[in-house]
């Protein structure tokens, strides 16, 4: 069916509809009142009926408006189709004024629910800014104190809480655990970086996709790294810590070479490992094409 088919059929019913609206209210009030002012005065009839015309067209588009909105319009072109529409449009345009309060309602919903959610979205997406800006600012902070070759207490003191801050809501973040890692890492308290990186390695197991990821490998790297220099700083006349920590570290060193074969390359030449760079088995570990095995 032809667009304005359907606006001729909409037009001309509707604005029957519409006149028979007004003519109703007329038999009432002459039911209900004996000085019937608006039948006396041929004028406001016809304006009255002009304004009941016009309403019915309006809850003719109404209708409309809800058809094609809903699916149901139908493009065929019978008889059937043409009187359903002719029916339609004549009881919309009766209820007219009615259709247009009730389709205003409808649409004011509508706005105020789509403003809701785009407040909501908004306010969101604000929480996530400002989350992401305070996740960066203490990424930052880190790398400036286990960076830097002066820092001062409270600059430490102040990024040290900002990256647990974020390892209390998110234990799994490499980022926040290797940095805060390196902190104390700089003040030499190995066991304590051993710790922050054990934590967030436990809790990546928890989680089968993060648990031998490449981020997951650099945990595991680093936590070789501080088992070695940890060695060197408490177990220098304690045979069983020393292979003990040894033993931890070769560990670590295999998950992380496994978990990530850049490793290998980094171990070469990382400092933190030369009191092992000689022994047979740390040179297999960097040197062979292979998964490493028990």
């Amino acid at each position: 069916m032809l667009f304005w088919h359907i606006i001729v059929i909409l037009v001309v019913f509707g604005a029957f509809g519409g006149i028979l609206d007004v003519l109703q209210v007329i038999d009432v009030r002459r039911l209900v009142s004996t000085d019937d002012i608006l039948v006396n005065s041929r004028r406001r009839l016809g304006g009255a009926l002009l304004l009941g015309a016009f309403g019915g067209i309006g809850g003719g588009f109404a209708m409309l408006f809800i058809l094609a909105t809903s699916g149901k319009l139908s493009p065929e072109n019978s008889v059937v189709n043409l009187s359903l529409l002719s029916s339609i449009f004549t009881i919309s345009g009766f209820l007219g004024y009615r259709i247009l309060k009730s389709v205003a309602v409808k649409v004011d919903k509508q706005i105020q629910e789509l403003e809701e959610r785009t407040e909501k979205k908004l306010k969101d997406t604000t929480l996530e800014l400002q989350a992401e800006i305070g996740y960066l600012d203490a990424i930052n902070s880190g790398l400036v104190c286990a960076g830097a070759k002066d820092t001062s207490n409270s600059a430490i003191e102040e990024a040290t809480y900002k990256l647990n801050k974020i390892l209390t809501v998110k234990p799994t973040d490499r980022k926040a655990a290797i940095i805060l890692a390196r902190i104390y890492k700089k003040q030499k308290n190995y066991s304590k970086a051993i710790e922050i990186l054990s934590k967030a390695i436990e809790s990546r197991k928890r989680y089968p996709e993060l648990s031998k990821d490449t981020d997951t490998a650099a945990l595991y790297y680093n936590r070789a790294c501080y088992n070695n220099l940890l060695r060197a700083q408490a177990a220098k006349e304690d045979n069983v810590l020393d292979q003990e920590l040894k033993s931890k570290m070769y560990i670590d060193l295999k998950e992380a070479i496994n978990f990530d074969v850049s490793n290998r390359l980094e171990a070469k030449d990382d400092d933190d490992f030369d009191s092992v760079k000689t022994e047979s088995k740390f040179l297999e570990y960097v040197t062979a094409n292979y998964m490493i095995s028990d």
